[in-house]
């Protein structure tokens, strides 16, 4: 296998490239000034199209407020939830049957302790602070 390898690239040292080194640059000289132009031209096209793309399509996700779950997170970020604050009002929004957990910041009667599912008695008090954090 190895006398293969080495019998291959002493062939390849061995074959003499300058023919194809001179096709090369009569090429290169043929080229007109107005050719170049059209193909940098096109290059620079393809370029922008694809710059273009890619950031239409990042701006179409980043104002894409329409996913639930997406509104839900912001919100959170905007009022520092920690992540076990997030988990409890995921679990209080399962518990009244929200189609969204969002609508928790918006209607404050579903962090009523009066009713509170059995699941979540045990956190009725952070859910307290939750409620007077979000809407005092």
């Amino acid at each position: 296998m190895s006398h293969c390898i080495i019998n291959g690239t002493q062939l390849l040292a061995a074959q003499d490239y300058s023919s194809e080194w001179d096709r090369l640059r009569d090429w290169v000289n043929a080229v007109s000034p107005y050719e170049v132009l059209i193909l940098a031209a096109v290059t620079l096209l393809v370029i922008v199209t694809i710059v273009w793309q890619v950031i239409s399509r990042r701006r179409r996700r980043d104002f894409d407020y329409d996913r639930p779950p997406r509104l839900f997170a912001d919100l959170c970020r905007a009022h520092k939830l920690s992540w076990s604050n997030r988990r409890l009002l995921k679990h209080l929004a399962v518990a009244r049957s929200l189609k969204s957990p969002a609508m928790l910041f918006v209607e404050p009667e579903h962090f009523d302790m009066t009713n509170v599912p059995p699941t979540l008695k045990a956190s009725a008090a952070e859910l307290r602070l939750l409620r007077h954090k979000l809407f005092d």
